[in-house]
């Protein structure tokens, strides 16, 4: 799993490696009161940098667009005395998908291999055999109604499949879109229908049977984002302790 780990006994050599730089210029005396303040700021400074790390990983997973916002979602840290730890939370689920978060962590890291949509749909228990013999399955697309005039910042629902108001004008009374696209897929026979708790619902019908074509998940490469925010953070820290090494040895070793 990926993982960092903060360990004050790094910090502690890279701090012992400036105080010795230091050392041969000041008393004994003034040294081991720079050493003392810097052992006593140590659990406020892994505190720091243990945040830090954190808001780095997860605005890096986001940049990945996609799943990488749900990836975003799994990152926690703690820090246990002068230690601390960043990591993918297992047990957080996405509320969207009731799926663990660290399943979107892993699909951005590692990939997914292109598979058959089409192969599973027909594996439910849902999909049925036709007269002809063909086995089949009627799959739903829900559409979103518009959003009302001062609501665009509020989550496009359904995959961001939004209906635009001529459509609406259309469906609303019970009709039936004819022709249409949103976001460039073709919505024809956009309607309105109850779902089984009798809520009123917006969508489209499509039919998947074993001779259907396509239905073909794309391959999704891997983007080891792990692997590139350790190595910078990694960086980070060593120039944060440095840099508050050299704060303090500038205010004390006077």
């Amino acid at each position: 799993m990926p993982v960092f780990n903060i360990d004050h006994e790094e910090i502690v050599n890279r701090v012992a490696e400036d105080l010795e730089q230091a050392g041969a210029q000041m008393s004994q005396e003034k040294f081991n009161q720079i050493a003392g303040k810097i052992n006593d700021a140590l659990p406020g400074i892994i505190q720091i940098i243990a945040e830090k790390t954190a808001e780095f990983w997860q605005a890096e997973a986001e940049a990945t667009g996609g799943w990488g916002s749900k990836y975003a979602k799994a990152i926690r840290y703690k820090v246990q005395g002068s230690s601390a730890q960043v990591f993918l939370d297992e047990k957080m689920k996405d509320k969207e998908s009731n799926k663990p978060n660290f399943m979107f962590a892993m699909m951005v890291e590692k990939g997914v291999k292109t598979w058959s949509i089409k192969d599973a749909l027909l594996r439910s228990k849902k999909a049925k055999v036709g007269k002809d013999g063909v086995r089949y399955i009627i799959i739903p697309f829900p559409v979103s109604a518009p959003r009302k005039k001062g609501s665009g910042k509020s989550k496009a629902q359904f995959g961001g499949r939004e209906m635009t108001q001529e459509m609406y004008d259309v469906v609303k009374s019970g009709g039936k879109l004819s022709s249409g696209k949103i976001k460039g897929k073709d919505v024809s026979g956009l309607s309105k229908y109850n779902t089984r708790q009798l809520h009123g619902q917006y969508g489209i019908f499509r039919c998947v049977s074993s001779k259907s074509t396509g239905w073909q998940y794309p391959n999704v490469p891997a983007e080891p984002v792990y692997a590139n925010v350790l190595k910078e953070v990694n960086n980070q820290i060593q120039n944060a302790v440095a840099a508050f090494c050299q704060a303090v040895v500038k205010e004390l070793g006077k």
